[in-house]
């Protein structure tokens, strides 16, 4: 004897066990009870929520032998009938397999006949933009004028390509995907009932794989039954997910924020023996970069955030700069991972991304660049400390005691009356920009002054790292540049005039082709091309910055 799987097992029968829809399920349930019936409804919503089973109560509560309510008696013969599928006067279409306009004329024609046994007759019709246009125009004219004795019950996972003049026509109810803890709180009651074994943290796991979806979490409890062989557990959970050990996505935070690139790489090499899945894996490290923001973000309300510990002490290695930097990155790795042959190479540039995109300290960058400006005095082959007024400048912070940001000691080298469009790429550079706001600010362009206030432009697709804080940051800066009050606007938009990156751009481009000119009338290599019949590889010249 087969078993009847949990997802049509467990299938709600009244509106009261319908989960997470308590809007529509309410609204039904008063409309019901007071006679204030629409001859058409529009249930729209991901798959899985209860789209259809939602219909089908309501055409329970319509046809139910001991009248029209919100609580059908569930034992009337109408009741079990709607129940397995079997009752004439509910009539259930597929519109994905019945799209053409004959298969609406045919379902249509015999809309004008009294219902064979019920009070109602109902139209179920399930994913109805599926239909197509001439479908459409020949429902539109039944619905604007229906029989007293039809309702029409509409199911989509798209609402949006239903035509406006049907959904005018409807009563129109969204619902929404299942939160995971009311799903999780769901599967609990169902195993316990069902007498099996489970783990709370594989109850949570099946949740979230289910995206919303209560069918998907119940189809997916079947089969993780399957392989647990009658009960749940962790290990038979994850390996049907392929899910990542959260130890090791923690490691993976860890080696990015103390930039060892060796031990990352080992953490990856041993989550791949697992053959994971490399989209769950970014969902669960965009997943902890998000919690560590609410840490960053909320460091007086530590003790009523429901966020692991082993995340809090992460959110100490970070800065909040890096966090969305790490986000962001994450973000848009799972959306180029299909692109990638193998997908744990395109997981581990993502992670190598993170990587190269860490700001580095703000010290040893600095000492850095004063040991590059000392220059070597070639009459007596010594170096000397000579450094620019500049070098000097930065060797004077990193040595200084006292932790005092960059900006603050940036000398002015113009007034702010002397400010103009133009003096935008020049100021840049004495600003010294770090973090995110260097990104932000190499891609603007000064757009217009006014007063005190300075317009810039960012183009479209620079603009997915700006926010508030950036404006009031360069504000702060400039502030402090011009030794006046400054207030800054970031707007987006196509920027009238080179930007900072632009400019270094082209002046990179126009040293590279004066260079492969050189190399090219170099006597040298003029011969060299003459008796080898060569050329010179022009793409593997490359200019030292």
């Amino acid at each position: 004897m087969s078993q009847t799987v949990l997802a049509r097992k467990w299938r709600p029968k009244f509106f009261p066990e319908i989960i997470g829809q308590d809007h529509v399920s309410k609204a039904l349930s008063n409309a019901l009870n007071s006679g204030r019936l629409h001859h058409a409804y529009l249930f729209s919503g991901t798959r899985g929520v209860g789209k259809t089973t939602i219909a089908r109560i309501l055409s329970k509560c319509l046809n139910c032998e001991r009248g029209v309510s919100a609580t059908p008696c569930g034992q009337c013969l109408s009741c079990q009938e709607i129940a397995n599928d079997r009752f004439v006067d509910l009539i259930e279409v597929d519109a994905a397999s019945r799209t053409g306009v004959d298969d609406m004329r045919d379902l249509l024609n015999n809309v004008q006949y009294l219902p064979a046994r019920g009070r109602f007759k109902v139209y179920l019709i399930d994913e109805v933009h599926m239909l197509s246009k001439s479908s459409f125009a020949a429902l539109l004219k039944t619905l604007e004028e229906p029989p007293e004795h039809v309702k029409f019950l509409f199911a989509t996972t798209d609402h949006k390509k239903v035509p406006i003049t049907i959904l005018s026509r409807c009563l129109h109810f969204s619902l929404r995907a299942i939160s995971a803890q009311k799903i999780a709180h769901h599967l609990k009651n169902v195993l316990e009932n069902e007498n099996v074994g489970f783990c709370e943290e594989s109850i949570l796991s099946i949740s979230k794989a289910a995206d919303g979806s209560v069918r998907d979490a119940l189809s997916l409890t079947d089969q993780a039954i399957g392989i647990g062989g009658g009960s749940i557990n962790k290990s038979g959970v994850d390996t049907m997910l392929g899910s990542v050990e959260k130890y090791l996505l923690n490691d993976i935070c860890k080696h990015i924020a103390s930039n060892d690139a060796t031990a990352l790489l080992k953490s990856i090499d041993q989550m791949a023996q697992t053959s994971p899945d490399y989209y769950d894996a970014l969902d669960q490290l965009i997943s902890i970069f998000h919690d560590i923001a609410v840490i960053q973000a909320l460091p007086e309300h530590k003790n009523v955030i429901s966020i692991d510990d082993e995340v809090f002490l992460l959110a100490e290695k970070f800065t909040k700069e890096d966090v969305q930097i790490f986000y962001q990155i994450c973000l848009l790795g799972k959306r180029d991972l299909h692109i990638n042959s193998d997908q744990r190479i395109g997981f581990e540039m993502i992670m190598l991304r993170c990587l190269s995109f860490k700001p580095g300290d703000l010290s040893n960058n600095l000492l850095s660049k004063a040991i590059e400006n000392i220059k070597p005095e070639t009459p007596n082959d010594k170096i000397e400390t000579a450094l620019p007024t500049k070098t000097e400048k930065i060797v004077e912070i990193v040595s200084s005691s006292e932790e005092q940001n960059v900006a603050e000691q940036i000398d002015c080298k113009m007034k702010f009356e002397e400010f103009k469009k133009s003096s935008w790429i020049s100021v840049i550079k004495e600003l010294d920009i770090k973090s995110s706001l260097s990104v932000i600010a190499n891609n603007c362009v000064v757009e217009k002054i006014e007063a005190t206030t300075i317009f810039f432009t960012i183009s479209d697709n620079c603009n997915s790292l700006l926010n508030k804080d950036h404006e009031d940051e360069l504000a702060s800066l400039l502030s402090k540049y011009f030794n006046t009050q400054i207030e800054v606007r970031i707007l987006t938009g196509k920027p009238e005039g080179e930007t900072p990156n632009n400019l270094k751009d082209r002046e990179h481009r126009n040293k590279i082709n004066e260079a492969i000119e050189v190399i090219n009338n170099d006597p040298s290599i003029i011969k060299f091309k003459q008796i080898f019949d060569g050329s010179v590889d022009t793409e593997s010249v490359k200019i030292k910055e």
